[in-house]
């Protein structure tokens, strides 16, 4: 299967056109896996203490889709290198 052809310096209009052609070639398990994190909590245990770490969540790699890497806080994502979103979303 074509992996996505994501890079920097793309137009407006051509990243729309990766997302929707990324939404069309995933499978519904993998929507669904995008909305948490991967091995979250087993990867808290090895650290012995939370937010040690941004911690990767999603990714497709059959379509070259890289994981968001986040933490959560009170304030909604809050730590260097994660992926950072208003609360109402976090």
């Amino acid at each position: 299967m074509d992996k996505l052809n994501i890079r920097e310096g793309m137009t407006e209009e051509e990243i729309d056109v990766v997302v929707n052609k990324a939404l069309d070639m995933m499978t519904l398990k993998e929507k669904v896996a995008s909305m948490s994190g991967n091995n979250f909590y087993l990867l808290v245990l090895k650290d012995r203490k939370f937010g040690v770490r941004a911690y990767p969540g999603g990714g497709v790699k059959r379509l070259n889709i890289p994981p968001f890497l986040f933490t959560d806080g009170t304030k909604g994502v809050n730590m260097p290198g994660s992926t950072c979103f208003p609360v109402s979303m976090a």
